[in-house]
Formats: C-alpha cells, sequence, structure tokens
C-alpha cells in the first residue's frame, strides 16, 4: 500500500504564515531600486558604499553616473559635478558623462556652459558627416563664448577636460 507524502501544514484561518527572509540585495542593488522609485535621497548613501568596494571600471562609471543624477535631483549639484568629473575621467571616450554634467550645470543656471562643454564632447566624439561639414564653425562659435566666459567660472565649473 502507498502512504501519502505528507502535507505541509496549512495555517488556520485567519492565521499569517511567516515566509523566510528574501537574501538581502547589495548596496548597489538597494540602491537602484530606490532611485527608479523615485528615493533618490536614500539611494545616495548606498551608491557611495558600493562605491568604496572594487568594481570593474565600466560599472563603476554606470554607478557614478547614476549617483551623480541622484546628487543632482536632490539639489546637491557641486557634489554631482565632481562625482561625474570622476566618472569623465574613468570614460573620456563616453558622452554620457558630459550628458549627466549638462543637465547638473542647467540645474544651477549655467544654460551656457551646460551647451558648450556638451558640444566640445560631441565634436569630438561623434563622427557625423553633416556635422563635420560645420565643425570648425562651431568650434569657433564655442571657443568665443567661453572666452568671454571665462572671468566668471567658479571652481565647480571648470570643464572635465580641456579642449580647443
Amino acid at each position: 500500500m502507498l502512504s501519502a507524502a505528507p502535507r505541509a501544514a496549512q495555517p488556520a484561518r485567519g492565521e499569517v504564515t511567516v515566509m523566510p527572509p528574501m537574501p538581502s540585495s547589495g548596496p548597489l542593488e538597494l540602491a537602484e531600486e530606490h532611485d527608479a522609485a523615485g528615493r533618490e535621497d536614500l539611494a545616495i548613501p548606498l551608491y557611495q558604499t558600493a562605491l568604496a568596494e572594487p568594481l570593474p571600471d565600466e560599472r563603476r562609471v554606470q554607478v557614478l553616473l547614476q549617483l551623480g543624477s541622484s546628487l543632482r535631483n536632490v539639489g546637491r549639484v557641486t557634489e554631482a559635478l565632481a562625482v561625474l568629473g570622476e566618472a569623465a575621467g574613468l570614460a573620456p571616450e563616453s558622452v554620457a558623462p558630459a550628458a549627466f554634467r549638462a543637465l547638473a550645470l542647467v540645474s544651477i543656471g549655467a544654460a551656457p556652459r551646460a551647451v558648450s562643454e556638451l558640444l566640445a564632447v560631441v565634436l569630438q566624439h561623434v563622427d557625423d558627416s553633416l556635422l563635420g561639414r560645420y565643425r570648425r564653425a562651431l568650434t569657433d562659435a564655442d571657443r568665443r563664448r567661453r572666452r568671454a566666459d571665462a572671468r566668471l567660472k567658479p571652481s565647480c565649473l571648470e570643464p572635465v577636460s580641456a579642449t580647443s
């Protein structure tokens, strides 16, 4: 005769079943969850904790971008600019740090500088025949704007890299 396998006890009506805890996510995964839910203030310290650990360069750049964006979103723009500058230093071939930096600059009312820095990166990294046709005119216009703006340059607005 076959015996039935023992059945798990069912909770009585009105009782709550307690599930075992889920394995905890690391600080980076939690930061990303908070960030995605619009809770940047909770994400920031978790991103900072994640950055204290060794990360592959590509992942470190991603985390720096996420941290910089979160800092900007909570109004800590000077810190955001520093973090985004670090990301740009680790990924000089990428346009992403300049894009996030431009958003941060616009947040503090420095839209002309944002456009200038983003334009410099686009001119350096984008290979487009039509853009190439106007590269010199765009570069000259940007250079003139930079010279005119040089007198009013707080240190947090220093360009990440020198462009000419």
